[in-house]
């Protein structure tokens, strides 16, 4: 079957809208975090220790150095750990989670000790919801009582959720104390989908997917494509530009990518569906592949994916594409 040709082909920049952020009730994530094991007794700028099994971190945003784990607070009223031994609490200003990787569901318990009985001053609490960029996704009114007990809030977003600010109204946004924290990093959970692919032999769509980590540093960003034929043969492509191509060189797909397009047909890179309906690449961002060679990410920069795959329809052989994904790079 002859390859298709990918470069030179006119640009069309989709858009994609992004969705708002969900309530959602208790759940289990990847990761969770009862704040038993890191450094306790310390009013610090950074819990000490990291989060969420290492894969976040909890900070003062402005500089306000007063993130505090401890095995109770008492203020206007007198507040014990939701379970186990500790629990999180902000003496300075409002405290903001930030996540290694875009995080699709956030929660946990929240409390507060600085609200008077009967929250006379109509006090509440704020949770900011934003991306990799810093652009605001949403905002939240956390559901917190004025007594030291316990309320679940959780939420989902369909946008990745790249940092959380939690701020109350009272004390320049200190004294939100918070326990059992869950996060959720499932596929699709990194990057933006952009491109409405066609449908392949299985009536169904082929959607593109990535985990792990958008950091150069860490170097660990899978692709995935779902939703494919059975035993089918394919690969991953990248380009810095977006495009909207129908039937590029005979297939049945839509390429959405433009301009200098790489390939990832290496040793090992070409991948098969077997018995399933995806496949999927661990891929070395030192080494991005482009028509004219092999270049590095780039902090800050937008770079495309596609997957490219065979298929059979009516006994003939033809090929198509998933939809496209935007990943932006951190350091």
């Amino acid at each position: 079957m002859r390859l298709i040709q990918l470069s030179g082909l006119s640009l069309c920049l989709a858009a994609t809208a992004a969705a708002q952020v969900t309530a959602v009730g208790p759940f289990t994530g990847d990761h969770s975090d009862g704040f038993e094991t890191q450094v306790a007794g310390q009013f610090s700028l950074c819990i000490q220790g990291r989060v969420f099994n290492n894969n976040g971190d909890l900070c003062g945003p402005f500089g306000n150095a007063g993130m505090h784990i401890t095995g109770g607070w008492g203020f206007r009223c007198s507040l014990p750990p939701n379970s186990g031994s500790r629990l999180f609490g902000s003496a300075n200003g409002p405290a903001e989670f930030t996540f290694d990787t875009d995080v699709t569901a956030f929660g946990g318990y929240f409390a507060t000790n600085s609200w008077l009985a009967g929250n006379p001053g109509n006090d509440f609490v704020t949770v900011e919801f934003r991306d990799r960029m810093g652009n605001l996704i949403d905002s939240e009114t956390a559901t917190v009582t004025d007594n030291c007990t316990y309320t679940w809030n959780g939420w989902t977003s369909g946008t990745g959720i790249a940092s959380v600010r939690i701020i109350n109204s009272a004390f320049g946004g200190a004294f939100v104390d918070l326990d059992d924290m869950e996060i959720s990093m499932g596929p699709g959970s990194i990057g933006t989908n952009y491109c409405t692919a066609n449908p392949n032999s299985t009536g169904n769509t082929g959607a593109m997917s990535a985990s792990g980590s958008t950091s150069i540093l860490a170097n660990n960003l899978t692709l995935q494509a779902d939703d494919l034929p059975m035993n089918a043969f394919g690969y991953f492509l990248t380009s810095l530009t977006q495009a909207n191509t129908p039937n590029p060189g005979g297939s049945l797909g839509v390429l959405c990518l433009g301009g200098n397009i790489g390939r990832y047909t290496g040793p090992g890179q070409i991948q098969n569906t077997g018995t399933g309906d995806s496949f999927d690449l661990l891929i070395d961002l030192t080494s991005i592949p482009t028509p004219t060679g092999f270049v590095p990410a780039v902090a800050g920069q937008a770079r495309s994916f596609q997957a490219w795959h065979r298929d059979s329809v009516g006994g003939v052989a033809v090929s198509n594409f998933t939809d496209g994904l935007e990943v932006t790079f951190t350091p």
